[in-house]
């Protein structure tokens, strides 16, 4: 993180329960670590429970898994999830979501979707000030983000097509 802190972000099992209210969730969540010990402890920065309503996050799916953050320039971090989950689901196509949080990850605001398909979600913030976001299936695209909060992201650019697959 821009303070010198490890970050890192994982996503927890299926059936847990939230921390937020005690109560059980059979879906996954997402969650972000930080450690200010150069790495010999983290300690949970974030939770993001999947908001499960049945229509904008279908009950069909296992939740949030996948997730990536960057820090922005503006001093917020957006945080990128996956909700796909075929093998528990059966549906191999689900939407990405984006979240942003501007109090150092403390709270974060609501997902939203920011792709209708999406997995394995990567950030990269270069040098010019332009941060870059890979995510995949089916296919692969990148798409670039000039805006300081990484609110505001250009059309993706498709590097590889769902029938550019191997067999």
């Amino acid at each position: 993180g821009p303070d010198g802190a490890i970050w890192i972000s994982a996503f927890s099992g299926e059936g847990h329960l939230d921390p937020a209210n005690g109560a059980y969730s059979p879906y996954y969540s997402a969650e972000l670590f930080r450690s200010d010990d150069f790495g010999h402890t983290f300690r949970q920065r974030a939770h993001m429970e999947y908001p499960a309503d049945g229509r904008e996050y279908p009950y069909q799916s296992g939740g949030f898994s996948d997730s990536d953050f960057e820090f922005m320039p503006d001093g917020s971090i957006v945080w990128f999830l996956r909700s796909a989950w075929y093998a528990y689901t059966g549906r191999e196509w689900d939407p990405m979501y984006r979240t942003r949080s501007t109090d150092g990850g403390r709270t974060w605001e609501k997902p939203v979707k920011f792709a209708p398909i999406g997995i394995l979600p990567r950030l990269c913030r270069l040098k010019c000030g332009i941060t870059l976001l890979c995510y995949a299936r089916p296919g692969i695209f990148v798409c670039a983000s000039g805006d300081p909060a990484g609110m505001e992201w250009r059309e993706p650019l498709v590097v590889m097509t769902d029938g550019d697959r191997s067999r």
